[in-house]
């Protein structure tokens, strides 16, 4: 039974859980529920890419669920070099992912991230240079226990995804309704990672089985990652291509100036 009544039920992979049935995972029966969304390691640190992210996120795409990326996190250098490896693995999945962005918070920072610069401020950084380059703002998972050491057990302006098996691996009653240690930070958390060893048909190693009581929202494929598309076409002239989230008109504040968006419309010329 699921331990968050109500929620939906998804899966984060990478590379170690080896070759996955993602049909099968799709159509499974599973002691939480169905299997609604996944998330797939997509980068770490500066310079490691998963091997099996694009092979993960087109079969999960194919077997209709939604899918999302990750990044694992080494916050031992600036994190510019950390959001760029990701970003290059979020453009080559634009045509599958469906999910928002995840940054993954594990590896204890080795000493200060950077002369003058806070872990926090360094998530900070990361989310700050995706929003800049048009991405959304990404979840973030992380402990209690490392949120206490590196973050000051304090609130963050992300929606926090927790890591925490409360009874043991595959424990649960039913009635739990989420993880019992929390501090600001992941007081009010949004996905609950809540064993790493669950069995799914499909999937031959253990896996992470979360629960979400977030809407998982899904975009449309191809923009689940970018807000916004804009290019300067020439003096005084710029373009703004943009996700339609739902008919009806949108507006943009840009600038000083707002731009009213008309049905249906999918881009806008903005005098500068």
């Amino acid at each position: 039974m699921l331990p968050v009544p109500g929620a939906q039920v998804g899966l984060d992979v990478s590379h170690w859980q080896g070759l996955i049935d993602w049909n099968a995972v799709a159509n499974a029966t599973t002691p939480y529920g169905p299997i609604e969304w996944v998330y797939v390691k997509a980068s770490e640190g500066r310079t490691v890419q998963d091997p099996r992210y694009l092979e993960n996120i087109k079969g999960a795409s194919a077997a209709g669920l939604k899918v999302g990326a990750y990044h694992f996190a080494w916050p031992n250098k600036p994190s510019s070099a950390d959001v760029g490896n990701f970003i290059a693995q979020l453009e080559l999945g634009r045509d599958y992912l469906t999910l928002p962005p995840l940054l993954d918070l594990e590896k204890p920072p080795a000493g200060p991230v950077q002369p003058g610069v806070s872990l926090r401020q360094w998530v900070n950084d990361f989310s700050g240079s995706l929003l800049a380059a048009g991405y959304r703002k990404p979840l973030l998972y992380v402990g209690t226990n490392y949120s206490n050491k590196f973050l000051d057990g304090q609130a963050i302006d992300l929606d926090v995804w927790i890591p925490q098996w409360n009874r043991g691996p595959l424990s649960y009653t039913g009635d739990e309704g989420g993880p019992k240690w929390l501090n600001d930070t992941t007081r009010n958390w949004k996905v609950w990672q809540f064993t790493n060893r669950g069995r799914i048909p499909g999937i031959k190693s253990h896996v992470d089985v979360n629960a979400s009581r977030w809407p998982m929202t899904e975009f449309q494929k191809g923009q689940a990652t970018r807000l916004v598309d804009i290019w300067a076409l020439g003096p005084g002239l710029v373009y703004v291509g943009f996700q339609q989230r739902r008919p009806g008109f949108q507006m943009f504040l840009i600038g000083a100036g707002l731009a009213t968006i008309v049905y249906n419309a999918r881009n806008y010329l903005l005098n500068k």
